[in-house]
């Protein structure tokens, strides 16, 4: 069967998507440095974020930090 290719158009994102990234960047960042200064950081999970924010944040993001 012959490979087809498509080239799709993306679209650029909205204002608010641009903030939000940026954001969800900002908070990543600090959560991230502060970690590193975290006793536990090998024991770390996304339970840990509630240490260091309030914050709602996605767990997918918190774990791949």
């Amino acid at each position: 069967m012959p490979t087809i290719t498509l080239k799709l158009e993306l679209y650029q994102p909205t204002k608010f998507k641009q903030a939000m990234y940026e954001r969800m960047t900002q908070i990543n960042t600090k959560f991230a440095n502060w970690l590193l200064l975290h006793p536990d950081v090998n024991k770390a999970t996304s339970k840990i974020f509630k240490e260091f924010s309030d914050e709602k944040f996605p767990s997918a993001i918190i774990n791949q930090t």
